[in-house]
């Protein structure tokens, strides 16, 4: 009795050991393809975070009423990021290391600037016109669509990110900043879509 209720208290240990062995294989194969291949690494990890961002905010919008998620904008939310994002926000971040180093006075802040006061507002206005046309939309209702949502969603953005963005520029080695961005995205492409629902 007493070796079978030893056994039954090890293995929660073996289970958290066995998840924490597993976590680790799993972080250094991410630090090994971030490596070998950025841009591709970034890409990927960008379109499942907006696939998977665009699936739970439609499962939000739509819960209770019982229908089926709509494939199309996954595949425009996800082909946007695989596209666009994971490679615009790595050269995005080479650059803004190359123009703004570490060692210039008011470094962080002038990073912050150009990233939310730059780079933002042109980001989201690709984000709007080019997720509308993948989703089938013409020129027009895509323009319109921008006329509705952008400036609330640019304000929203404004306020969502900028302290995680002062934290992801100056503290994050650069490899892992559009990794750590995917994560914070991935709540704010829920935010997205359901603004755009």
């Amino acid at each position: 009795m007493a070796a079978s209720s030893a056994t039954s208290l090890d293995k929660p240990d073996e289970k958290k050991a066995d998840r924490d062995a597993y976590l680790s294989q799993l972080v250094a194969r991410y630090n090994y393809c971030v490596l070998r291949h950025p841009i591709l690494t970034k890409s990927v990890t960008s379109a499942v975070t907006a696939g998977l961002g665009n699936i739970v905010s439609q499962k939000i919008v739509k819960r209770g009423k019982g229908e089926l998620v709509d494939y199309r904008p996954v595949i425009a939310f996800s082909t946007f990021g695989f596209c666009v994002t994971g490679p615009l926000i790595h050269y995005f971040y080479e650059v803004l290391d190359k123009i703004i180093p570490r060692q210039v006075s008011y470094s962080k802040a002038k990073r912050l600037l150009v990233d939310r006061g730059v780079f933002s507002p042109l980001f989201l206005l690709l984000f709007f016109y080019v997720v509308a046309i993948l989703e089938g939309k013409s020129h027009k209702e895509a323009i319109m669509k921008i006329r509705q949502m952008y400036w609330t969603a640019l304000k929203m953005s404004w306020r969502v990110w900028i302290v995680f963005q002062y934290v992801n520029l100056n503290y994050v080695p650069r490899q892992y900043r559009v990794l750590c961005g995917n994560m914070m995205s991935f709540l704010w492409s829920i935010y997205l879509a359901s603004k755009r629902a």
